[in-house]
């Protein structure tokens, strides 16, 4: 089974082995360490109480002691509000979330599946969250549930136009819709920048705090030097750092995707996987 990109519907008359083929297409994912979210729609009250189950389930599989994981959440889910408790007798996670009342809370699930999304950067594996009658999320959250729905993981699949591109290009596009003169400059790009960046701080500090100072060190020179001839001796003085600790701190940050390496034509330049990480570090 290759790994999979993007999202998929499975439609089928009930009793006709829908779920047979989820659990099957579960265990095969497993055997490639893939992360797998899987929860059953028709066991929950609401698209709340899913979310709620869908966050739970995240702590568990991280397979960590129960502090970290739970710092881990809070940073992940941080727009959710969580709170979040741990049963040592059972192994169970209980989470509550203050989201202010609602009619619509296709939100809430929408930024449980962001936080999958960060989740998914983090633990370097690929993370999947399968819902089994998920017709139940679409009459819970309305006629415009499953629109939002896609629009949102198509931010994550889209390879054409990256994530990031598009994020900002939404903000700036509300900017300046309500401007007499919407003319795009770079101080509107800069403005809109920061409500992205400030969105995923609790994520980032959790990243950053998870580096070796000198995985910081040349996170930082990467950065400010633009990625290249980061192992030169120049670079190294600059930045305080011994060249053999650069090559080892370049591994480790690729390793864990926060940096990637593009090859050009006599060189090499490292590039951040998420640019919102570089302008919060900045």
């Amino acid at each position: 089974m290759d790994r999979p990109k993007g999202d998929m519907v499975i439609r089928w008359p009930r009793r006709h082995g829908k779920t047979a083929i989820l659990h099957a297409a579960n265990q095969a994912a497993e055997r490639q360490q893939a992360i797998i979210l899987f929860l059953d729609a028709e066991s929950y009250a609401g698209l709340d109480d899913l979310v709620r189950a869908l966050v739970a389930e995240a702590a568990r599989l991280l397979r960590s002691d129960a502090a970290r994981a739970g710092d881990r959440i809070l940073a992940f889910f941080s727009r959710l509000n969580p709170i979040i408790a741990y049963n040592p007798g059972s192994s169970e996670w209980s989470v509550s979330i203050h989201a202010e009342a609602r009619e619509d809370q296709t939100p809430l699930f929408i930024e449980a599946l962001e936080g999958v999304a960060r989740l998914e950067k983090h633990v370097q594996k690929p993370v999947a969250v399968v819902i089994d009658e998920f017709q139940k999320v679409i009459e819970w959250g309305g006629e415009h549930a499953e629109g939002q729905i896609r629009a949102a993981l198509q931010r994550h699949t889209d390879e054409d136009v990256p994530y990031n591109v598009q994020a900002l290009a939404s903000v700036a596009w509300d900017l300046l819709r309500d401007r007499p003169s919407p003319a795009l400059t770079r101080a509107t790009v800069q403005q809109a920048l920061q409500p992205l960046v400030s969105r995923d701080r609790a994520f980032y500090v959790t990243l950053w705090n998870g580096l070796t100072l000198a995985q910081q060190k040349v996170l930082r020179a990467a950065i400010r030097e633009k990625g290249v001839a980061l192992s030169s001796m120049a670079v190294a003085r600059r930045h305080g750092v011994a060249s053999s600790t650069v090559s080892k701190a370049l591994r480790a940050l690729e390793e864990r995707q926060i940096l990637r390496r593009e090859e050009e034509e006599r060189s090499v330049r490292w590039r951040l996987e998420d640019p919102f990480f570089g302008a919060w570090l900045k």
